[in-house]
């Protein structure tokens, strides 16, 4: 890619530092996703707006992957405040850990990821 950059005349592309942080345990947001719907509009509140009880249906009910997609396509106020809350958590608990070359990162993200112990979510 330098190479392809330095032929025609473009300085190489500059490495950005970044910091990469996420949930400690595999599908916390999909179950968050999912717990926040079942709250907000599950049982009979469903009969109040169809059209969400549908979306559900067609995102699986109450299958693992619900959770999942419905991450993507739910923009509700409470779930997003536990996203930042889950988010403000991880990040402390990020920071809290040793960085032996400090927290940036300039590598592909592979060499940043540790392998971790998954739970099943």
């Amino acid at each position: 890619m330098r190479l392809y950059r330095t032929i025609r005349g473009k300085p190489p592309y500059r490495r950005i530092p970044y910091v990469f942080v996420g949930p400690q345990q595999r599908g916390l947001v999909g179950e968050l996703a999912s717990a926040c719907f079942r709250s907000r509009y599950g049982g009979v509140r469903a009969v109040r707006d169809p059209d969400l009880a549908l979306l559900s249906r067609l995102l699986g009910g109450e299958s693992q992957a619900h959770g999942e997609l419905l991450s993507l396509l739910f923009f509700d106020a409470e779930f997003a405040a536990e996203l930042v809350r889950l988010g403000q958590q991880d990040a402390r608990a990020w920071l809290a850990e040793a960085h032996e070359d400090g927290p940036w990162q300039v590598g592909p993200l592979s060499t940043l990821v540790r392998p971790r112990e998954w739970t099943a979510g």
